[in-house]
């Protein structure tokens, strides 16, 4: 059930890191031995004492915490420890649908304060951006490769998810307030596919060696919507650097208000629709343990 996963040292104390995996949960916790066996539950708020088990012995001592933090889960407790946050990480599949040659869709956010308009006039490539991401993606253009197509131009695309994890809830939970999220119809032939890792490299906007070199190496490692769809792409890309930003080049107009972040992510009940069939009972229940 638990097992450990790496060992240091400190002050000549030899300390090993453990990991559980219970249910929908990943709980990290470290034992260490100074005359009796020392287990920490290690919180990250300085305002919260870690948690501390002691035994006579290594399995004994681990037993006992582990017994006692699966009954918190059990009894559906575990919130108090993850807003405190303690070493405990959500680790269940993702619930939405990825882009695929059978779901030809991508997630689009964007701020409540446009939802008028979006609904109005469709998602328009070129739509108000933050000026940091508008001088990004002047940059990009600049240094595009000459064999891409020349519809090609990041500055008036709009961006997708082409899959929207459940890590992704949580941290747009913070992120977002008060925005908006659609589930978008693709049209492939106009759509390209890269790294927001490596876009964020841009954001700098200077024009040292380092910042030439870095809009180079985000169009080697993207490529067209068309052959990420049909695996015709280097894998090796997708698994370093992730593919996981869709420029799309063309007006949308076939989208679909799916949910909304304010102060708490609020389902709307089209998004079952985009539920991975398997989920489709339970992914409220899901998602809220991110959001």
């Amino acid at each position: 059930m638990y097992k450990t996963t790496n060992k240091y040292n400190i002050n000549n104390v030899l300390y090993k890191r453990k990991i559980l995996n219970y249910k929908f949960y990943e709980i990290k916790f470290d034992i260490h031995y100074n005359k009796q066996y020392i287990l920490e539950f290690e919180t990250f708020k300085d305002n919260i004492k870690d948690i501390i088990f002691y035994g006579k012995t290594e399995r004994k001592t681990c037993n006992n915490f582990v017994n006692w933090i699966c009954n918190i889960i059990d009894n559906n407790k575990i919130d108090f420890y993850i807003k405190n946050e303690f070493n405990i990480y959500i680790n269940h599949e993702d619930v939405l649908l990825n882009t695929s040659l059978n779901n030809l869709i991508g997630y689009h956010i964007s701020d409540i304060e446009n939802r008028k308009s979006i609904l109005k006039n469709g998602i328009i490539p070129n739509g108000n951006k933050d000026n940091d991401v508008m001088k990004a993606s002047k940059s990009l253009d600049k240094y595009k490769p000459k064999k891409y197509p020349k519809w090609l131009n990041r500055i008036n695309a709009v961006y997708l998810h082409n899959n929207l994890s459940n890590d992704l809830f949580q941290q747009y939970k913070l992120q977002y307030n008060n925005a908006d999220l659609y589930a978008v119809k693709i049209k492939p032939k106009y759509c390209w596919i890269g790294s927001i890792g490596l876009s964020g490299f841009l954001l700098d906007n200077n024009n040292t060696k380092e910042h030439i070199k870095n809009n180079k190496l985000y169009w080697k490692n993207s490529c067209s919507l068309v052959d990420y769809l049909n695996n015709n792409y280097n894998k090796k890309i997708d698994k370093y650097w992730g593919l996981d930003e869709i420029l799309v080049l063309h007006n949308i107009i076939d989208f679909e208000l799916i949910g909304t972040w304010h102060n708490k992510f609020i389902f709307y009940d089209n998004i079952i629709k985009y539920i991975k069939q398997k989920f489709k009972n339970n992914y409220q229940q899901i998602l809220k343990l991110y959001c």
